[in-house]
């Protein structure tokens, strides 16, 4: 919901980072984690990811045998709202943002620095997320 809040599109994806947090948590639980197979076929069809099947087992059996808990990093990119065209609608004018470059690129480095961390760190407990 973007209009309920003065903060409008910036609310509604901090709602998305908490909701997708809650879900993370929660499928760390090992109760959870255990019938993770169950629970990626109830979700087939509903997501797409580069990991495959068996990157996903390895990760939950790695995770049930470590109980390590899952620090959650939230960042937002922001910039300036207007009024524009864009692709998909044509000359209609749509709201979009125009975004910060600077947040953007620190966004960016944020990545990178997870995508940097080695596999002796991974294995260590130091979660990647992509």
């Amino acid at each position: 919901e973007r209009y309920a809040y003065e903060s409008g599109d910036r609310h509604r994806v901090q709602n998305q980072q908490d909701v997708t947090e809650a879900i993370l948590k929660k499928l760390s639980d090992p109760r959870y984690l255990a019938k993770y197979p169950k629970i990626l076929k109830s979700a087939e069809g509903s997501f797409e990811t580069s990991m495959s099947y068996d990157m996903i087992t390895d990760f939950a059996k790695t995770q049930l045998a470590s109980l390590h808990p899952w620090t959650i990093e939230k960042i937002s990119v922001d910039g300036t709202g207007a009024m524009l065209p864009t692709y998909s609608m044509g000359a209609q004018n749509l709201y979009v943002m125009i975004p910060d470059q600077s947040t953007v690129d620190a966004a960016k480095a944020k990545i990178r620095e997870y995508l940097s961390v080695s596999e002796p760190e991974a294995e260590q407990g130091t979660e990647i997320a992509e």
